[in-house]
């Protein structure tokens, strides 16, 4: 993408030159500050272009070359909704810039007007080689692939030496995982063209989908003893090789990008983060300096430094400079993806949500960003959501394996077996090495009740692992062992200095009602690791189940001690309070524990419903009430607390309908039809 980017920066910037290079009427901004903003504009400072522009008085004429200086320049810093809206306004003659006026609409997600545009060009035109391409690519995007390829041949027809049309087909063939089809249009395209590095980067790109990355760096060689001075091509191999896991070569070529290549914001830049993401955050402190020595409040600077601060985990300061940038160009979709990964390491899920909502909002094709966002909607069990971003980041990727494995989980959870299988083989078939395989199949093999199949991945997993105790206990549960036969396969893990799996064997023993035995190892598993909250919290359940109230409360408020963000604590230290009546008590816990975490669903509701019930402030209990429902739509719990508010706003009917639809789904909780009791004497139903 960054390869595209830098070309159709230069291709765009010379077709503005031919296009708008002719004679200045009268009637235009100052000359000098366009002159100024022309200047920055052609040394890369895209901020400070857009900023002079900002200065022109309102009154002042707005010229085809104002739209064109701010259309590029918002490009650049990622802003495509400006940058469309502004070249539109350029009024472009050539083709070729209407065709990149349609491929931001494709990166902004809005298929329909780039089509529209595209086929008023082949209306005025008619199908040149150049819009039956532009046609062809947006079909890709609709995954109308057979309707891309006829575009892309009809190119070919019309110019068989056609180097894009090629690679059209290669990309369709690639989405379509006929990779030997795929291969041969990119050498096809490579042949055709090989005084552009267009192709080669396209190949590249390929091999590292496939995870052939051997013959990604020789191509790359191969391209840079042509284009010697192509940091597009210098980036791409650096990527090869942090992919390899050969660091110190990366590194090497960073340096090498250094010294060798011509200086500019957008290169200095693009080193900044190659320094960040290989976490050399001294040499990347060193240069983002030098950076901000000439752009001192440009939005760039400000993302790296933030980019800076998360990476070296200071998340406060990450935020106050993110939120700078935000403030430069609030449509920037990086700094809200990751404004959107600080809330998420900060365990603010809602605001993590909603910023990379608007990441994707603002460029719809960013991988990180859905990837993120599935991985968030698991973690609240929302698996459809989950699956449906990992599809939309397989559109636009099919060889990402983080999305393959997130919509295997997703589809696994959901009870979707066989196409869960299918996501895991293609994770097996491009990263046969991938550590949670083994985990995942054994999984997987226990839910189609297939345990040689689980024995057999089983193997796979160090013997000595949490993981594998986890699944051998899974698996004999699946085969029936007996509590006997379990006992003795779990033996030599009885003096293991390993505290989640003398949890497990607490959890055994518990299973099996031996609570005093389960009680020893949940002791040693706390004596194992002080710092851990899981072996507290288990002895306050038990503690709870006894009826020793005050010393389950004792071990929860130890648990918040240790780690003030094990929401369930708070839970379970709360319940109890609301047992023993201590509803003030209870509604404290709950908002000490939304200081941590201000999104859980669970707290919200917990504090919704002591605040309604015991202290009748209905209005706030409502506020908490519909912050959880956003969070957690179809939770049958925060449902029943909204049918009560509704029962004590004497809406029954709303409780009503609300209730019937509850017990239906859930006919065996006491609480759920005791409610809808309530109701129904209120109705006479």
């Amino acid at each position: 993408m960054r390869a595209e980017e830098n070309r159709l920066f230069w291709t765009v910037l010379l077709i503005g030159t031919v296009m708008l290079g002719c004679s200045v009427p009268q009637s235009i901004p100052p000359a000098e500050t366009m002159a100024r903003a022309r200047a920055a504009l052609y040394a890369e400072r895209y901020y400070e272009a857009l900023s002079l522009l900002s200065t022109l008085p309102p009154e002042s004429e707005k010229t085809p070359e104002y739209y064109y200086i701010k259309g590029v320049a918002a490009f650049k810093l990622g802003d495509f909704r400006q940058a469309v809206d502004a070249l539109e306004k350029a009024q472009p003659q050539s083709i070729r810039l209407n065709a990149y006026i349609v491929y931001l609409y494709l990166l902004l997600g809005d298929a329909e007007k780039a089509k529209a545009v595209a086929k008023e060009l082949a209306r005025r035109y008619g199908y040149t080689p150049e819009i039956s391409i532009l046609l062809g690519n947006i079909r890709l995007k609709e995954q109308d692939y057979r309707a891309a390829e006829r575009y892309f041949r009809l190119a070919l027809a019309r110019d068989p030496a056609s180097s894009k049309a090629y690679i059209g087909l290669a990309n369709a063939a690639l989405l379509q995982r006929r990779f030997a089809l795929a291969e041969e249009n990119y050498l096809q395209a490579l042949f055709l063209s090989p005084n552009d590095s267009s192709p080669y980067i396209a190949l590249i790109h390929f091999y590292i989908a496939l995870q052939r990355y051997a013959e990604a760096e020789e191509t790359a060689k191969a391209a840079l003893t042509r284009f010697p001075a192509d940091y597009n091509l210098l980036f791409v191999l650096s990527n090869v090789y942090l992919k390899m896991g050969n660091l110190e070569a990366a590194l090497a070529l960073l340096q090498k990008i250094q010294e060798e290549l011509p200086p500019s914001p957008a290169l200095l830049a693009r080193t900044i983060k190659h320094y960040l993401y290989l976490q050399r955050l001294d040499e990347a402190e060193r240069l983002i300096k030098v950076y901000r020595q000439n752009n001192r409040d440009d939005y760039q600077g400000l993302l790296l430094l933030g980019e800076y601060y998360l990476r070296k985990g200071d998340l406060d300061l990450a935020l106050l400079h993110l939120n700078e940038a935000l403030l430069k160009n609030e449509r920037s979709s990086l700094v809200h993806y990751y404004l959107g990964v600080v809330h998420t390491l900060k365990n603010n899920r809602l605001l993590a949500i909603q910023a990379l909502k608007q990441s994707i909002k603002n460029f719809p094709a960013f991988p990180p960003a859905h990837l993120l966002l599935a991985t968030l909607y698991l973690t609240q069990k929302r698996y459809t959501l989950a699956s449906e971003h990992a599809r939309l980041v397989l559109q636009l990727d099919p060889g990402n394996v983080n999305a393959h494995l997130l919509n295997g989980i997703a589809l696994y959870l959901q009870g979707a077996l066989a196409p869960a299988e299918y996501e895991f083989a293609v994770v097996d078939h491009l990263s046969p090495r991938n550590p949670s395989l083994p985990f995942l199949w054994t999984l997987l093999a226990l839910a189609q009740n297939r345990p040689e199949k689980a024995r057999h991945y089983l193997t796979r997993i160090e013997s000595s692992s949490v993981e594998h105790v986890f699944l051998e206990l899974s698996l004999g549960r699946l085969t029936g062992m007996s509590p006997a036969a379990m006992e003795e396969r779990l033996a030599p893990y009885g003096n293991d200095t390993n505290s989640l799996i003398l949890m497990l064997l607490g959890n055994f023993y518990q299973e099996q009602g031996e609570e005093a035995r389960a009680e020893v190892y949940w002791t040693k598993a706390r004596e194992a690791n002080p710092a851990s909250v899981i072996p507290y919290y288990s002895l306050a359940a038990l503690a709870a189940r006894q009826g020793r109230r005050q010393a389950a409360i004792t071990l929860l408020q130890r648990a918040i001690e240790i780690n003030p963000y094990f929401i369930k604590a708070y839970q379970a230290l709360g319940s109890l309070y609301e047992e023993g009546k201590e509803y003030q008590k209870a509604r404290e816990v709950y908002q000490k524990g939304l200081e941590y975490a201000p999104d859980d669903p669970f707290l919200l509701n917990n504090l919704a419903w002591v605040t309604l019930v015991h202290f009748q402030d209905q209005a706030s209990a409502y506020l908490y009430l519909r912050k959880a429902l956003d969070l957690a739509p179809d939770d049958a719990e925060i449902r029943d607390t909204l049918a009560w508010w509704y029962y004590l706003q004497e809406d029954y009917q709303q409780a009503l309908s609300l209730l019937e639809e509850i017990v239906e789904a859930e006919p065996q909780n006491p609480l759920f039809r005791y409610h809808l009791g309530m109701v129904y004497l209120k109705t006479d139903a």
